[in-house]
């Protein structure tokens, strides 16, 4: 899969960091919820947080663009969905192209503790599901979609079921491609595991997991300091506790990461799809651009943003491990990460 970006909301930070990091928010949403979180059984893929929404509210990323000069002609986007209380008509989520229209949607087509779904391109509706998700229960959403010629088709899985499918004349551009979530219910929707992709989706449509990995020890400090205690990767593995990582001067720290076991003795091995990259972060008058780094042995992969004295999220999905080939489940073990700023 090419994966061009991912989210576990396990990212712990307040809802500002992902607006001043150009992502759109209506309502109330806290990216970081710990009320709700989609725990995978099996020793991999569980946290201890998700993004609510509020009735009514919105939450938007920006555009991403594929690399390597690719496009949204195929794309899948999958998540793990639970709507607290009473569904509603309404829009569950949406990948937006560059003309700002849908590519695909899935929309509530009922009301109370259980709906039905529609999947549409921009206005079209192409499927109305007999299957249902019910209310209180989560549930791995999955649309995957290609064009070809002027047509596109899109399909809807539950669980990895197909329960929708059709296609019509695309009019979406889709050089570029967006999330959209959105609440249909009268109460809070709860969304985990996000993966967006510009190809046909995982193999026999099985559910992604999203594991969240701190790291456990410092492997170079550089010019950085901990605001407070002596350990840098104690003052970054949460943003909103009042402890940071900061310098006054440009320069790299790097963390080594738990590995498999650290995080669950249960740790099946999956095959790994991507790592997701991200951190909180603010400048200064001096200091005005960052990196975050990914290292795994002598390569490395290397994201740059430009940083204001605004604190906001900086991310990097990360689908080919650095040195250009796929990733292993035990290069999970052997990972380090690192934060330059200059």
């Amino acid at each position: 899969m090419n994966i061009v970006h991912a989210n576990g909301f396990e990212q712990d930070c307040a809802i500002t960091a992902y607006t001043n990091g150009s992502y759109t928010v209506s309502g109330t949403v806290d990216p970081s919820d710990t009320a709700q979180a989609h725990a995978n059984s099996v020793g991999y893929g569980y946290g201890s947080r998700s993004c609510s929404i509020s009735s009514g509210g919105t939450f938007q990323s920006p555009a991403f663009t594929p690399g390597g000069g690719g496009s949204f002609a195929s794309g899948t986007i999958q998540f793990s969905f639970y709507q607290a209380g009473s569904f509603a008509n309404g829009v569950i989520a949406s990948v937006i192209g560059a003309s700002g229209n849908a590519i695909c949607s899935v929309e509530s087509t009922g009301s109370g503790s259980t709906t039905t779904l529609t999947l549409k391109h921009h206005t079209t509706t192409l499927a109305t599901t007999t299957a249902t998700i019910a209310a209180a229960a989560w549930v791995k959403i999955t649309i995957i979609w290609a064009v070809t010629g002027s047509n596109i088709q899109c399909s809807l899985y539950l669980d990895g079921s197909l329960v929708g499918r059709g296609s019509t004349t695309n009019s979406v551009t889709v050089t570029t491609g967006k999330y959209k979530l959105q609440a249909p219910g009268s109460s809070t929707a709860y969304f985990d595991h996000l993966v967006l992709a510009n190809d046909a989706g995982p193999k026999n449509n099985e559910s992604m997991w999203i594991q969240g990995i701190l790291g456990d020890s410092d492997d170079s400090a550089g010019p950085w300091t901990p605001q407070s205690g002596s350990t840098l990767f104690e003052a970054v593995d949460s943003p909103v506790d009042g402890n940071f990582a900061k310098a006054n001067t440009g320069g790299t720290f790097q963390l080594t990461l738990q590995g498999r076991r650290d995080v669950d003795a249960r740790y099946t091995d999956p095959e790994v799809l991507g790592v997701h990259v991200s951190a909180v972060a603010q400048g200064d008058a001096t200091l005005t651009a960052s990196e975050l780094q990914l290292n795994l042995g002598v390569s490395s992969s290397t994201d740059t943003y430009s940083m204001t004295s605004s604190v906001k999220i900086v991310e990097n999905t990360v689908g080919s491990k650095p040195g250009g080939s796929t990733w292993d489940f035990t290069d999970i073990d052997n990972l380090k990460i690192g934060y330059n700023a200059s």
